[in-house]
């Protein structure tokens, strides 16, 4: 307080003074002061501070407005920063759901090629063991011929 005194000049007390903070908040600055026996006069107090606010009311007011558009400059950046975060990460949803699906087709046509290629194989080895049953039966028939005597001549 001692500090605050001697950098505003009080030099009698009472004293009365009326500060503004800055719009960065980091000034502090004197926009009037009085002291002295006057302050206790009937009205006098009353009367700087209503001439305060008549000559600073307007400029307070431009400061107000100016921190609230500010702040809600900063909520309107937030706000589009959330809703391209949210949009960003539906973008990834349905791509990652595209990459999946891409990828369970794929599976699903290799699949299909596998087993068209093993009835492929079925068949062909069917198609095999029936050609070598074929052959083993004219293999039998033509054993079982040779075993045979000749037929006699005619007549």
């Amino acid at each position: 307080a001692y500090q605050v005194s001697l950098r505003l000049g009080a030099t009698t007390y009472p004293y009365v003074a009326v500060l503004h903070m800055g719009t960065d908040n980091s000034r502090v600055s004197l926009v009037t002061s009085s002291q002295g026996q006057q302050l206790l006069a009937r009205g006098h107090l009353l009367g700087l501070l209503q001439r305060t606010m008549d000559l600073q009311g307007a400029l307070l007011v431009a400061q107000r407005v100016e921190v609230q558009e500010r702040d809600f400059t900063r909520q309107l950046l937030a706000q589009q920063n959330d809703e391209y975060e949210v949009s960003l990460a539906a973008d990834r949803a349905r791509e990652a759901e595209r990459a999946q699906l891409q990828q369970r087709e794929a599976e699903a046509a290799a699949a299909a090629l596998a087993e068209e290629a093993r009835k492929r194989e079925v068949s062909e080895a069917e198609a095999r063991q029936r050609c070598e049953a074929a052959e083993q039966l004219v293999a039998r028939r033509e054993a079982k011929r040779a075993l045979l005597t000749p037929e006699p001549a005619p007549g």
